[in-house]
């Protein structure tokens, strides 16, 4: 029986090619095995602390912190707790890899000087406000939150900036950031007051009338100066035409940007009614604007029964005159103002005092002097009116003069047991008060025997050379007479009453006086 024989591996022939792939397959599987282990393993601190700037990225990427490969790059989870990246210090980085310690310490500095992000200038500030560095930039650019700002040079300790008055400035301003980093800069400012609106808070203004507010209202600026022409009124309505309150607003803007506005308020009232609240001494040109009233130029009733205040409150409505005579000689008396006109001033004065003059010197409490021209004398008593023309005045100055306050229905409803104090001044060439007197009505139609053969007013008011032309007044302002004679013996004062004043000056003038 024949024999079959097994293949015997021992004696095949081997394939080399094949031999040589297999060998470097393996190879290759255990170098990777060998460099994987290197990347999972292989991971340490550096050798160095590591360094960070402030500002700068970072994040908890562990090849931050140590060397690592990539593998444990992926699984590493450091512990940043304990950092802070908005401060610059050292920090500790928590790090625990296959029970391994790989924690390290790292340092965040800030060697970066802080930038200053400048304001668009002109930069301007208003006076009596406090100036503060931070004030004078935009901003401070700079990783570090913690920079403080303050003066330098002579301002170091000074934590802010006051003037009182406009004008040009320049100082230096310091940036520190908390690692000692530091810049400095020059900044130009200019300080201005705002700019002020002169208008009264308060308008009466008469029905019917045509007026523009703008006309009353003046602006100025210490920079810029006369600002009356910026003015704009702000306004929903200005109706004049029935009687109404409303309120309007006066703005004015000057070259620095600073803006004032003033709110006003308008009472349009009938004439008569606005007139009464003069007279009444409730308002005046001082506390209001008074447009289309009878006499806006009325001192009122005076609020004070203090007869000193009194008398100064009526100097305004005084004047001093002086009469030319021959060989330079003159003689003097006193007046008092009667009525304001858009052309005249009326001043009613005694007829002995201006005598055959046509011409006289008159002087008002504020010093100034000018020539008044007769307007004509009274038949009966001793009165007599003279006029200044506006065109030798000054502009304003319509504004600082009044007019005597006349009340007749007061004066008609005097008695003679009526124990009235009243008072008078005669004023210098200065303006100065030169003489006053107090006495107490005596009769208020008395018989003046010695001098025309009319009723006249007794007063005990001791009246002495140079008093003549002078306006007696109650202690509240009101004109009671005109003191034109005295007598020695018996020694007894007189003076014009009220009534003649009133009728002497329409039938010299022409015009009826407001009286109240």
């Amino acid at each position: 029986m024949e024999q079959t024989k097994s293949p015997i591996w021992g004696n095949r022939k081997i394939n080399k090619k094949r031999l040589f792939m297999l060998i470097g397959a393996v190879v290759c599987f255990i170098a990777g095995l060998i460099y994987s282990g290197h990347l999972l393993f292989h991971a340490k601190p550096f050798e160095e602390e590591p360094v960070f700037e402030l500002g700068d990225s970072l994040t908890d990427d562990p090849s931050n912190f140590i060397n690592v490969g990539f593998i444990a790059d992926k699984i590493i989870n450091p512990d940043m707790s304990e950092v802070d990246v908005s401060s610059p210090g050292n920090y500790h980085v928590g790090i625990r890899y296959f029970g391994r310690d790989l924690s390290t310490d790292i340092r965040i500095e800030d060697t970066v000087t802080p930038e200053f992000l400048y304001k668009e200038g002109p930069l301007y500030f208003l006076t009596d406000t406090d100036i503060r560095p931070a004030d004078l930039i935009s901003a401070v650019k700079d990783a570090d939150k913690d920079v403080t700002l303050r003066f330098d040079g002579n301002l170091i300790n000074v934590e802010s900036l006051h003037y009182d008055v406009p004008g040009n400035h320049a100082v230096w301003i310091v940036a520190n950031d908390s690692s000692g980093n530091s810049a400095r800069a020059l900044i130009d400012f200019i300080v201005d007051a705002p700019p002020q609106i002169d208008v009264h808070d308060d308008f009466y203004i008469a029905t019917g009338s045509e007026e523009n507010l703008l006309d009353y209202a003046t602006a100025f600026d210490e920079t810029d100066g006369d600002l009356t022409g910026n003015i704009t009124l702000i306004s929903e309505e200005c109706d004049y035409s029935e009687e109404t309150d409303f309120t309007v607003t006066f703005s004015v803007t000057d070259s620095c940007e600073f803006n004032t506005s003033k709110e006003v308020t308008i009472h349009v009232m009938d004439a008569e009614k606005i007139q009464a609240l003069i007279g009444r001494g409730t308002i005046s040109r001082k506390n209001a604007t008074i447009i289309g009233a009878i006499n806006v130029y009325d001192t009122g009733l005076i609020s004070n029964q203090n007869f000193e205040n009194t008398l100064i409150d009526l100097m305004p409505a005084i004047v001093h005159i002086e009469v030319p005579e021959s060989a330079g000689t003159y003689k003097t008396g006193s007046g008092f103002i009667a009525e304001i006109t858009e052309d005249y001033i009326y001043i009613i004065t005694n007829r002995h005092v201006i005598g055959q003059a046509k011409d006289c010197e008159v002087y008002f409490y504020t010093g100034d002097c000018y020539s008044g021209k007769l307007v004509g004398c009274a038949d009966d008593y001793d009165v007599a009116v003279i006029k200044i023309p506006f065109a030798l005045l000054p502009p304003g100055f319509d504004d600082i003069i009044s007019t005597v306050h006349i009340d007749m229905t007061y004066w008609e409803k005097l008695d003679d047991k009526d124990n009235i104090s009243l008072g008078l001044e005669n004023l210098d060439t200065d303006g100065t008060i030169v003489h006053y007197t107090y006495g107490q009505l005596v009769n208020l139609h008395g018989n003046f025997e010695y001098f025309e053969p009319h009723e006249q007013t007794e007063m005990s008011l001791r009246l002495r050379p140079g008093d003549s032309g002078s306006a007696v007044f109650d202690a509240r302002g009101r004109l009671i007479c005109m003191a034109f004679g005295y007598s020695i013996s018996p020694e007894r004062d007189w003076g014009v009453p009220l009534d003649e004043i009133v009728g002497a000056y329409e039938a010299i003038t022409g015009h009826v006086l407001y009286t109240y």
